[in-house]
């Protein structure tokens, strides 16, 4: 037995832009991945919290992290680019932390490592 298909219409599949719209990056500034190792400073304390970041942009981070709650504004050490930077928490879900940073990354210094 034999089935022959015929069409005169030509589907062409869907693109990524159709769905372009739906999907389209809300961020001002791009994000990279990361996996830095670093620690989580409270302010005014030599209290530290081992955390890693997942990515990285100009204006923030998304952070994993296994200590349970966290004031809203903390030091954020980069060991791994060197760096400190203070930090407001945006959103919370489950061991995920995305931040906004509230001044531009400095480099560490000695006192940041002890």
């Amino acid at each position: 037995m034999q089935v022959a298909f015929a069409t005169s219409k030509i589907i062409e599949p869907e693109t990524s832009s159709s769905k372009a719209h739906f999907y389209m990056e809300k961020r001002a500034h791009a994000r990279t991945p990361a996996r830095d190792l670093s620690e989580i400073f409270l302010v005014g304390t030599n209290h530290a919290f081992a955390c890693m970041v997942q990515d990285l942009s100009e204006t923030g981070a998304k952070l994993q992290v296994s200590c349970g709650i966290l004031p809203n504004k903390f030091a954020l050490v980069n060991h791994t680019k060197r760096t400190r930077t203070l930090c407001k928490t945006i959103w919370r879900k489950n061991t995920m932390i995305g931040v906004r940073f509230i001044s531009r990354p400095r480099p560490m210094t000695m006192k940041d490592t002890l």
